[in-house]
């Protein structure tokens, strides 16, 4: 019997995660606004992100993050620290660097 090693990442673990409960949200936001009835449990989770739907004709609706409750201000904070500071190895601030 041979042993196989199998590599998992464990970042890609949690970002699968991550995508899939994005896909969900946007799942369930899109159903919301087709009805334009509201469901009580997705007003609930934007509510307390401080979050609201926008609309436009070109790119269509929109989620956007306020900074009007703790949980709004989390959101915002680590998606912004996730993309200066995100372990890519590269640079963000490529401007500085000569």
């Amino acid at each position: 019997m041979r042993a196989v090693n199998v590599l998992v990442p464990t970042v890609l673990v949690a970002s699968s995660a991550l995508v899939i409960l994005g896909h969900v949200g946007g799942v369930a936001v899109e159903r919301v606004l087709a009805d334009e009835g509201g469901s009580r449990w997705v007003d609930a989770v934007l509510r307390n992100l401080g979050a609201e739907i926008g609309r436009d004709e070109v790119s269509g609706w929109y989620v956007q993050l306020g900074f009007s409750t703790v949980p709004g201000i989390a959101a915002v904070l680590v998606w912004l620290l996730a993309i200066f500071f995100a372990p890519t190895g590269k640079s963000s601030f490529i401007y500085f660097q000569f």
